[in-house]
């Protein structure tokens, strides 16, 4: 039944690649391609480096989705959308639309072939002919015309490759259609046709977590987007189901509905997953039915009924990527502790695979410079000191560690340059925080001025009504901010007396309970805070809540 799942395990112990033949490139250049792009994309293109890249949308003024795409940045007038095929002619034509006396030119770039790799080596031939020696996470590597791209729909372990070659890369193992849907579904990344259309809503798909930016001013939909942010409310939203079987006539948007008739979601695609041992079902939840862990029942035509378990996307949850880059960190410093080349070339990888997993980790920047200078490898040390300045211009090691390799290459007068920049740092550093010291207590002044000036109003409303509700937040409130406890408790139960579904209360009165160490009551009180803000469709503080809730536990 499942021929594909031997593919699907020699997948993960070797590097594989997959055909995007259902995805292309759309050329943006010219001297305005950055300010058309910055107009229309949900996310800020300007915030972009060259060589670099992110998720964009692009929406209609209702905030429906016209495409979800990697926006790359090759330089400031050359930029490319990773889109799928079937909607490239509208993004098209959306973009055309939008340029009137601008400098920028739209080109589909069929000649290009989009290949998806997977647990890519970085020893392997193919990184080697690119002269890739350490790889950056959303960077875009450029070699012989081909485009190398550190991100994917698989997780950690993506990459993408870009190429005019009519052969596929040079990597044994091919990737079969279901093990990378499969794959891909168990990654939590939803595609264009499969997942979501151009009718769909893009808070309703949740791709807004990674793809909108709410401080780079306006793009078309922004209004729908902000507003669904802020009021934290959709009628239906994108989880998945996790079953052990699925109904043998079950078509792309079927209404999944109980044996009562209830419409649980608008269901959109399958897949089987190895790691779950499950059947993942992608569907469009509606309110009562989209809480994680729940237990929801759906039945076919024939009124079998079939049993499952909500999960967010992704439902096979990836280890943090922080997290991973640690361990890497720590393996290689035990390696890295004992001296011994050997142990080093062990520690290497460990470091650079640390990089690539979190870029910005600074002390894994110093470990494997301070590693290539012990074996006299000065200009690999010196680059990765250059780019950790970059990175952090306030890190006075990387000054420090420049001025000593720079001193053993014999080139001493660089090395005084940065020992005197160093100095300087140091100097900066040292004024800032007096500064921002200051300015901290001028700030908390003016903080406690303007609670006191509320505090005030709030009680004059109280000695008029005891029962105001928005004064007891209010007053609740601030004593929260000022670590009252028990004054905030006071106030707080007394807003849920008056108003028991009150849930940014719930989540205000738990915090109080759980500074005076009543944790059982905020446990309690979190539970029920949650039910009701689930039931309401309010999406922030039931996340609020759950996070404490886990907290707690």
């Amino acid at each position: 039944m499942m021929n594909w799942l031997n593919n699907y395990n020699n997948v993960q112990k070797d590097s594989s690649f997959y055909e995007l033949k259902d995805f292309c490139l759309l050329e943006v250049k010219g001297d305005d391609a950055e300010a058309v792009l910055q107009g229309q994309s949900t996310n800020d293109v300007k915030e972009l480096n060259d060589k670099s890249m992110h998720l964009s949308s692009l929406l209609t003024p209702q905030g429906k989705i016209i495409s979800h795409h990697f926006l790359l940045k090759i330089n400031k007038n050359n930029f490319y959308l990773l889109c799928a095929r079937s909607v490239v002619n509208d993004v098209k034509a959306h973009l055309e639309k939008h340029i009137i006396m601008e400098d920028a030119d739209l080109t589909l770039r069929n000649e290009l072939k989009l290949y998806h790799l997977y647990k890519l080596d970085a020893s392997s031939s193919m990184m080697k002919e690119m002269g890739i020696q350490q790889v950056e996470a959303r960077r875009i590597y450029e070699h012989n015309s081909q485009y190398l791209l550190t991100a994917g729909f698989l997780g950690l372990d993506s990459a993408i490759l870009i190429t005019a070659e009519k052969t596929p890369p040079a990597l044994k193992l091919e990737m079969c259609d279901e093990t990378f849907k499969s794959l891909r579904m168990e990654a939590g990344f939803p595609i264009q046709d499969a997942d979501y259309n151009q009718s769909t809503l893009l808070p309703e798909s949740g791709l807004q977590l990674h793809c909108v930016s709410y401080t780079k001013g306006c793009f078309t939909g922004q209004e729908i987007v902000a507003r669904v942010k802020y009021r934290g409310n959709v009628n239906r939203y994108l989880s998945a189901i996790l079953v052990d079987s699925v109904p043998a006539e079950l078509k792309q948007n079927d209404f999944l509905c109980t044996i009562d008739g209830k419409k649980i979601g608008l269901y959109k695609s399958q897949t089987w997953s190895p790691v779950l041992k499950k059947f993942i079902l992608y569907v469009y939840l509606n309110k009562k039915f989209r809480e994680p862990g729940m237990s929801v029942s759906f039945i076919d035509s024939e009124c079998q009924e079939y049993k499952g378990n909500v999960s967010s996307l992704p439902p096979v949850a990836e280890s943090n990527a922080i997290e991973l880059a640690r361990e890497c960190y720590y393996q290689a410093l035990e390696l890295f502790a004992t001296s011994d080349e050997v142990q080093d070339i062990a520690a290497e990888p460990l470091l650079k695979r640390a990089l690539y997993l979190d870029p910005s980790y600074q002390d894994a920047y110093e470990a494997l410079g301070v590693l290539l200078s012990r074996h006299e490898r000065f200009d690999e040390a010196i680059e990765l000191m250059k780019r950790l300045k970059e990175l952090s211009p306030n890190t006075v090691m990387a000054y420090t560690n420049l001025s000593v390799f720079y001193m053993k290459k014999g080139m001493i007068d660089e090395a005084e340059a940065e020992k005197q920049e160093g100095t300087l740092t140091t100097f900066r550093i040292a004024a800032a925080k007096r500064k921002q010291k200051i300015n901290n207590k001028d700030l908390e002044t003016a903080a406690n001025a303007e609670r006191e000036r509320r505090r005030g109003m709030f009680n004059e409303v109280l000695e008029i009504d005891v029962d105001d509700l928005a004064a007891n937040f209010g007053l609740g409130k601030i004593a929260l901010e000022l670590k009252q406890a028990d004054e905030a408790i006071k106030y707080l139960e007394k807003c849920l007396e008056l108003k028991r579904d009150y849930s940014v209360c719930c989540t205000l009165l738990a915090r109080a309970y759980i500074l005076v160490k009543r944790e059982e009551e905020a446990k309690s009180l979190l539970l029920k805070g949650i039910v009701i803000a689930h039931e309401k469709g309010e999406l922030m503080p039931k996340q609020e809540m759950e996070m404490l809730l886990q907290q707690l536990n």
